[in-house]
């Protein structure tokens, strides 16, 4: 079958969802298995959702039509998410950025990658971007954290971190974002009460060696960006855009 020939022995093969056009894998990360799928043949696009109640799922909608211009994708439930087993309590950022790279390495995905991550897969994709080669980020209300939360476990320790004023200051992010040489685009919600403005601005002002940067702020949006955009055409029809716009200049880039 297609998944198994293209992925071969390093990825087990479990079953294709034919309704959905999409084949899910496990990925062994310690004692858990990853579980996520994948959309189209030869992806280069990797997709990481965020905290809380947030899962692969939510990105259907870009995803089904980044299928239709002919880019296939991965996405998968991070420890404690979706399908996913175990607790999120024993997970990290740290453990985040790891089973991120589990999955890119075990798939053996095709880089230069496109990484789309939202509020804080938007930060594990600014990590990926010093560790593996990647062409385009695009970050949804992507959050910033201190040095400290990173090896924290979710919790009380992790919430205690990330809750003193301003501790976003001092985030790696703004470095790492400096030193990127890709696209970028980011991606924020006019009413979003979770991540300050001031985030979203110094994120995109730290990109001073970017190929392209580009910051666009949806009117009606607040920080549950994916589902907003889910239920309002107009809007995804607006992100798909920007989107397209932003990765049509990448694919030029390989020319």
């Amino acid at each position: 079958d297609l998944a198994s020939a293209f992925y071969g022995q390093a990825l087990k093969y479990e079953y294709v969802d034919l309704e959905n056009l999409k084949s899910i894998f496990t990925v062994e990360y310690q004692q858990t298995k990853l579980v996520g799928d994948f959309l189209g043949e030869n992806p280069q696009v990797l997709f990481l959702h965020g905290g809380g109640g947030s899962t692969r799922h939510r990105f259907g909608p870009i995803r089904t039509h980044l299928l239709k211009t002919g880019l296939g994708s991965v996405a998968f439930d991070h420890i404690g998410h979706g399908d996913t087993a175990g607790e999120i309590g024993s997970s990290s950022l740290h453990d985040r950025t790891d089973q991120a790279l589990a999955v890119i390495k075990t798939l053996k995905l095709h880089e230069p990658l496109t990484l789309i991550g939202t509020s804080m897969g938007g930060y594990t994709a600014i990590k990926l971007s010093e560790l593996v080669p990647v062409q385009t980020l695009i970050l949804g209300v992507p959050a910033a954290y201190t040095p400290t939360a990173y090896e924290a476990h979710f919790g009380t320790s992790f919430a205690s971190l990330i809750r003193v004023p301003d501790s976003w200051q001092d985030s790696d992010a703004w470095e790492i974002l400096a030193r990127f040489t890709g696209n970028l685009l980011i991606i924020s919600g006019a009413l979003d009460i979770k991540i300050p403005p001031v985030v979203i601005q110094r994120m995109y002002d730290s990109a001073v060696n970017a190929k392209h940067r580009e910051l666009f702020v949806l009117p009606n949006s607040d920080h549950g960006i994916m589902r907003h955009i889910a239920t309002h055409p107009d809007d995804l029809a607006l992100v798909l855009r920007t989107l397209d716009r932003v990765m049509g200049a990448s694919m030029n880039d390989e020319l």
